[in-house]
């Protein structure tokens, strides 16, 4: 990453109680289910799955939770780009320097029906890609190349200020 001044950062984190209620019910019956047939040796249902189904699931579920945790986007506005991590997907820091930027501004939108919700999204009628956690803010940043990013922001007005007058 670049060794330039942040004008501005942010990294935002999806912990909805919602997710957690709904992940911990599923999980909470899978290990019943899972304990009852491989602990015990007593099968659940008149169709039982097989063990390595019931493995394989826990390690699904495992998975799921861990994605749920980590999901974040943490965004930077340095002097030269835009600095953005979209975890734990992207390992490595990824920019967009301000040199291909068309146009960058803070606007309104609306999650579902302009990409399909929240998450790493492609979006509906060249809208271009969205990397967003929660909420209805967001930078969009037109390129010269064409192509459109959305970036997710629980600060936007001190995002709008980050950027450079000539990109609005």
């Amino acid at each position: 990453m670049s060794k330039t001044q942040i004008i501005f950062s942010e990294k935002q984190r999806q912990k909805p109680f919602w997710v957690w209620l709904v992940l911990g019910v599923v999980f909470a019956i899978f290990l019943y289910t899972f304990i009852m047939q491989i602990v015990f040796n007593s099968p659940v249902g008149n169709q039982p799955a097989s063990d390595w189904v019931l493995y394989l699931n826990l390690v699904l579920i495992l998975l799921l939770g861990y994605l749920f945790h980590f999901i974040g986007l943490n965004l930077e506005v340095r002097e030269d780009a835009i600095y953005y991590k979209f975890t734990p997907f992207h390992l490595k820091w990824r920019q967009v320097a301000f040199s291909q930027i068309k146009k960058a501004y803070v606007r309104t939108y609306h999650p579902i029906t302009e990409y399909g919700g929240w998450g790493w999204r492609l979006g509906v009628g060249g809208q271009g890609r969205a990397l967003t956690v929660k909420g209805n803010k967001g930078l969009q940043v037109e390129l010269l190349s064409g192509k459109k990013i959305l970036f997710g922001t629980q600060k936007p007005k001190e995002l709008d200020q980050a950027i450079p007058n000539n990109l609005k």
